[in-house]
């Protein structure tokens, strides 16, 4: 199963699709990516933007790309998507706060993603009952 963990830097919001195990998403110092970590710290995937578009990459450790991003044309959300274009799940921004809903290709509610009340991020908490 893998999550979904937003992480807003300024006015920036950056969606990417992680594995389950991933803790933290941070800025990387030398590009306009980000590094996501497990819980003992070792890098699991980074997340690129695109050259063109409004789209992030997603990579494995290994810099194989897994999944993509895209902002939709109507509303405020986004799809991600696999590595064979496949839309995967939707990312929807909930009414009112700052917290946002994870639906997967069924529309089925898979998770949330609420922000945090002290410091930067965002917590996922995953519907297991589904």
């Amino acid at each position: 199963m893998r999550s979904i963990v937003v992480s807003i830097l300024g006015s920036l919001l950056v969606l990417a699709v992680v594995p389950a195990e991933a803790e933290t998403i941070k800025k990387n110092l030398f590009d306009d990516g980000y590094v996501v970590r497990d819980d003992t710290g070792r890098k699991v995937q980074t997340i690129e933007k695109n050259l063109f578009g409004g789209g992030y990459t997603v990579r494995d450790d290994t810099g194989r790309k897994v999944q993509t991003i895209e902002k939709n044309l109507f509303g405020g959300g986004y799809t991600v998507r696999d590595d064979t274009g496949r839309k995967v799940q939707t990312i929807e921004k909930n009414l009112f706060g700052s917290d946002y809903t994870v639906r997967d290709d069924k529309y089925r509610k898979v998770q949330t993603i609420e922000k945090n009340t002290f410091g930067e991020g965002y917590t996922v908490r995953d519907n297991r009952n589904r």
